[in-house]
């Protein structure tokens, strides 16, 4: 009957003995649900990830902006008076302050920078890390992240150094063309707090070295995926 049928309608009929059905479409569909569900549990993976990279960028900034903080406060307050007796019985005053020094101005203005810069990008990076995005697109983000953790870390690395030498200079002093002004007068107190200052301003350009590795990596990351 069911060969008439189909000579009745111009075709042969079906021969399910030499053709079985196929089950090819259920297959894909296992395999694309397995797929999906090993997608989803490495994006949780990444994004636990991520989230740890985001806190850990987030620690880093707040540390930077405290260290930049104690530098520029420690250098402002570094002010000090003494009395003194010349050689020939004369009673005269001696004032001195950081800003009687050329590199100590630059150190304070380097690290006020610094620690706005800094409290910027802590800011980002909490937005980051409840809202799950940044205040800016990725990419730029990331391009603006690592150009300036560059440019305020060598900032401050110059500054402290140029800082640090007069630090040296006005403890030690210069052979016989400059004298040490803490050593020979009652005014140590300001090489300690100008020395402080500077060591506080080389540990923020640490930690701004590092956040500019942090932000490097994640910009070679960017442009491999690109």
């Amino acid at each position: 009957m069911t060969n008439n049928l189909a000579q009745n309608m111009g075709g042969e009929a079906p021969n399910y003995a030499a053709q079985p059905p196929s089950f090819d479409g259920v297959v894909p569909n296992l395999e694309s649900q397995h797929q999906d569900k090993a997608y989803y549990v490495n994006s949780r993976a990444n994004s636990s990830r991520g989230r740890c990279w985001r806190v850990a960028d987030l620690v880093l900034r707040i540390l930077a902006a405290a260290l930049s903080l104690t530098a520029f406060a420690t250098m402002a307050s570094d002010s000090k008076s003494a009395t003194e007796i010349d050689a020939l019985g004369g009673v005269f005053r001696v004032n001195i302050k950081y800003s009687n020094f050329g590199t100590m101005k630059a150190v304070l203005a380097a690290n006020v920078l610094v620690c706005a810069y800094s409290l910027a990008q802590t800011l980002g990076a909490l937005v980051s890390i409840v809202a799950g995005h940044g205040l800016l697109p990725t990419p730029l983000s990331e391009y603006l992240s690592f150009s300036f953790d560059q440019f305020f870390a060598y900032l401050v690395l110059a500054t402290s150094a140029a800082g640090a030498e007069t630090v040296h200079l006005v403890n030690n002093g210069f052979g016989s063309v400059w004298l040490s002004l803490c050593k020979n007068t009652g005014l140590s107190g300001f090489c300690t707090i100008a020395a402080a200052s500077v060591s506080m301003s080389f540990l923020t350009f640490v930690v701004v070295g590092m956040s500019a590795i942090e932000s490097g990596y994640f910009l070679a990351k960017h442009i491999s995926r690109s």
